[in-house]
């Protein structure tokens, strides 16, 4: 058994058992893996080793052996995006995009070429694929087409200066300014804005103030208050000896740290003076006085003749506790506002008829009186007119004839 071969006995012969790279009844034979060729479709068959190989597929095909067909699409032959299209096994078509060109969509298509060219107001720069149009002064937008000024709007601040650059604007900016729009302090402490005593720490593009104990606000600019807002309720007035003490003085009515509590004034005896009852209240009280008093307190005597309770022309009198009036001749009661009837007391004489009046009388007389109360009798013959003996006549209450003796006229 040649080539490695190991031998065995077999009855009268042998056997050889050979490695894998050889063959025969001896082991004479060195194998060789493409005899028959395993690979198909006009492939060629690459030997490695006694056992192993490789196959070189001829367009079109795939797999170990080159017995699988193809998409000539596939192997990505178009590119920057074309989309391909197969058409046999071995043949494909590239539909490109705009930017580019050639079979596979390789060739870069120079767009600055055109003419006009796609850059407006600017210098049109080609890039593979694309391009790139670099605007005039004033000028912006994919293709310069838009009118545009940055420095219009005035962006530079603190007094920088503004100049165009392209599409952009560059700011010039005044000592101890810095900032893409001159807006930062070179050192945010420089300045101090830290009041009272804070102290100031640079932080970026801004700074921070730590304030002492008695102070607050972005700049330590406010001193703490206890009285703000104050605590002192009811109408109490708040005062402030340090930044974290404060006292309450009370309205009167009320009492407590914060002037919360109310004080029963009424715990006075002599509060309410002349008999006045006191009445608490919230915050307050109210003294409920007799008639004959007045004021907070009743501390005031009632001038009850103020009010002219007296009518009809009467007198009034203020007493400790009330008035009185002295009514004039036909009035009576309190306030002398009732009409006296003296027609009750028969004033009118020899059957005249009395009227009753506000305050007085008048008398209708019978015939031949006159006078108030009727008393004066003007019967014509009563006092003899008639002289010489003649005979009166009364033909009225002041109407008379004479009737005269012989000899006599008149």
């Amino acid at each position: 058994c040649k080539n490695g071969g190991s031998c065995a006995n077999s009855g009268s012969s042998y056997i050889c058992t050979c490695t894998s790279e050889f063959t025969g009844k001896n082991c004479e034979i060195g194998k060789d893996a493409c005899n028959p060729t395993p690979c198909g479709n006009g492939a060629t068959c690459n030997i490695l080793s006694a056992v192993n190989y490789t196959c070189t597929c001829a367009v079109g095909y795939t797999g170990k052996n080159c017995t699988q067909t193809m998409n000539s699409c596939s192997l990505g032959h178009c590119k920057n995006g074309a989309s391909c299209t197969s058409i046999i096994p071995d043949q494909y078509n590239c539909t490109c995009t705009d930017n580019f060109k050639g079979p596979n969509c390789t060739e870069d298509v120079n767009e600055c070429d055109a003419s006009p060219g796609p850059c407006v107001h600017g210098e049109c720069s080609n890039n593979y694929g694309s391009f790139k149009c670099i605007c005039d002064k004033g000028y912006k937008g994919e293709l310069c087409e838009i009118d545009y000024d940055p420095c219009s709007k005035s962006p530079c601040l603190n007094g920088g200066t503004c100049t165009i650059v392209g599409e952009d604007y560059n700011c010039t900016c005044r000592q101890g300014l810095i900032g893409k729009q001159c807006e930062i302090v070179a050192d945010q402490c420089s300045s101090y804005p830290c009041k009272n005593g804070g102290t100031c720490t640079n932080s970026g593009q801004s700074y921070t103030c730590n304030c002492t104990s008695d102070y607050i606000g972005e700049h330590c600019e406010e001193k703490i208050d206890p009285c703000n807002p104050t605590p002192c309720q009811n109408g109490g007035t708040c005062a402030s000896p340090s930044s974290s003490n404060y006292t309450c003085t009370c309205a009167p009515g009320y009492t407590g740290e914060n002037c919360t509590n109310n004080v029963n004034e009424c715990n006075d005896p002599d509060l309410c003076k002349n008999g006045g009852v006191c009445k608490d209240s919230f915050g307050s009280y109210s003294c409920n006085c007799s008639s004959a008093y007045s004021g907070k307190h009743c501390e005031f005597a009632v001038d009850k003749c103020a009010l002219d309770p007296c009518k009809n022309g009467a007198t009034c009198h203020n007493g400790p506790r009330d008035f009185t009036c002295t009514c004039v001749n036909g009035f009576t009661g309190k306030d002398c506002s009732q009409d006296i009837d003296e027609c009750l007391n028969l004033p009118c004489k020899h059957g005249g008829t009395c009227n009753n009046k506000g305050g007085s009388y008048s008398c209708e007389c019978s015939t031949g009186y006159v006078g108030k109360n009727c008393k004066q009798n003007i019967e014509p013959c009563t006092k003899n007119p008639c002289q010489n003996g003649g005979t009166c006549i009364p033909s009225g209450p002041s109407v008379y004839t004479c009737t005269c003796t012989p000899g006599v006229t008149g």
